[in-house]
């Protein structure tokens, strides 16, 4: 069986299926709130309602939470690269202990972040797939972005 990859093109990040639907990809760092923190997690709940809201209106929306390789051996390298040149090898061994150990606790280790894919519909006003990128990417962008406290600078 072989399975067809449904993206014709993308900009930045808008992708236009075979089918001509064009849809946004965001992503927003994975955050948790304390099981202690009352305050927290209200916090955390409210936001993600707020969220949630506005892009509700669109019904077209799917999010997911995936995991990101952590990119550790390149982090590790600029860390090593960061220390005195006098103790440098004792600092690449010691980091290689630790991603060693990592490794062996988590296999690849990763950091999450959600990703969230909105369809955006074409606006009346927009006649070509440019146009539909510049007016419905800018509006959901706005919006996505408020429903988070974020602004795009």
């Amino acid at each position: 069986m072989q399975l067809e990859y449904p993206i014709e093109r993308t900009h930045e990040n808008i992708a236009l299926t075979k089918e001509g639907e064009a849809f946004g990809f965001y992503t927003v760092p994975y955050f948790a709130s304390s099981v202690i923190d009352d305050k927290s997690k209200e916090e955390v709940k409210h936001k993600t309602e707020r969220a949630v809201r506005r892009l509700f209106p669109n019904k077209n929306f799917e999010c997911s939470l995936i995991a990101r390789d952590f990119l550790l051996d390149e982090k590790m390298e600029e860390l090593k690269e960061s220390c005195h040149e006098e103790f440098k090898d004792v600092a690449a061994r010691h980091l290689r202990e630790r991603v060693h150990t990592f490794v062996k606790e988590a296999e690849i280790p990763s950091k999450y972040v959600w990703l969230i894919a909105v369809r955006l519909v074409k606006e009346e006003n927009a006649m070509t797939f440019k146009e539909l990128l510049q007016e419905a990417g800018r509006k959901r962008v706005h919006k996505f972005l408020r429903a988070f406290g974020l602004r795009k600078k």
